[in-house]
């Protein structure tokens, strides 16, 4: 029964691997204004959703293929091909914003922490 149980999870797993249906980007501003953004790859069109944001005028924005925008919450977004899709909050730090990206995603989630200008 160990063994079936084990094949069932590998293959639900890696179906998901294979389809990548969808991934969900966190990002953040803190007090200081540094922005802790997150990528994930895309291997050809998406749908990007700003699902979440908190803060003071929060909106997500987003960059990938043939797009670089702010999106409010509740709207999409559509990139035009293969590439990164990168989602930042824009607003009066502190922030938190969350998108989910419906498509072919490939990649896996990585992390970018950009300083503000004042702490460089």
């Amino acid at each position: 029964m160990r063994l079936v149980v084990e094949i069932s999870l590998v293959v639900i797993v890696g179906i998901g691997t294979c389809l990548g249906a969808s991934r969900v980007l966190n990002a953040s501003t803190d007090r200081n204004g540094n922005q802790h953004n997150q990528s994930t790859a895309v291997g050809g069109p998406a749908s990007v959703t700003c699902t979440n944001t908190v803060g003071k005028d929060a909106t997500c924005f987003i960059v990938g293929p043939g797009v670089g925008q702010q999106v409010p919450k509740g709207q999409n977004v559509g990139t035009s091909g293969a590439g990164t899709v990168t989602l930042s909050c824009n607003g009066t730090a502190p922030l938190q914003c969350q998108a989910r990206v419906d498509g072919p995603v490939t990649g896996r989630l990585q992390k970018e922490v950009k300083k503000a200008a004042s702490q460089k």
